[in-house]
């Protein structure tokens, strides 16, 4: 391998190190200091942030690895946190927003137009609803204590409608921001390739 060619291989590799770096570090803050409950009253504990944002901007520029690796480091921070719901709070973090970063970032990947960025956004969004759905009742007994038939009572009153807010929150906010990123570039962001 040439020498021109080992540098612009080791450029690239430094672009994609700084670029998920600083998408992680975006989303932790947006996560330690943008979050409040969405059901204050029937469910305090159930607090929505903002971290999600950056990783879902992450797919969107970059492709849906990055989506993952932005999301698992702000994963792992959040375990480090006061906030912390300890392993089976970050299996949850995890795997929920796992899906709603995943499919907007594929979607976008393979057409690259406005039609295809709602509908990954918007498919994320339902994504996330389902898969809380059996995550939350196998899951939340195991780390609360609750009985399986409480988690259930919850299900309709408050988990999917946490969800379904959570996802059209990230829908739209990521919808407004990466559609003035794409406005800003032309439509075009070949220029940001990591």
């Amino acid at each position: 391998m040439s020498r021109g060619k080992s540098l612009g291989k080791s450029k690239r590799s430094t672009r994609i190190i700084a670029f998920d770096a600083i998408m992680a570090a975006l989303g932790v803050l947006l996560m330690l200091f943008l979050r409040f409950p969405l059901l204050p009253v029937a469910a305090p504990w159930l607090i929505y942030d903002l971290g999600d944002l950056a990783a879902i901007l992450a797919g969107l520029i970059a492709g849906p690895v990055h989506a993952i690796i932005v999301l698992l480091i702000i994963c792992i921070v959040q375990m480090a946190t006061p906030n912390a719901s300890g392993f089976w709070g970050f299996v949850m973090h995890f795997v929920a927003s796992g899906v709603m970063v995943i499919v907007p970032a594929l979607v976008w990947q393979r057409k690259k137009n406005r039609s295809s960025l709602i509908l990954g956004l918007v498919g994320g969004a339902i994504a996330l609803i389902i898969i809380m759905i059996p995550l939350n009742i196998i899951i939340t007994p195991i780390f609360t204590g609750a009985s399986v038939e409480a988690v259930l009572e919850m299900i309709m009153p408050i988990i999917v409608p946490f969800n379904l807010i959570k996802g059209l929150l990230n829908t739209v906010f990521s919808y407004l921001i990466f559609a003035a990123l794409l406005k800003a570039g032309d439509g075009k962001l070949k220029s940001w390739r990591v």
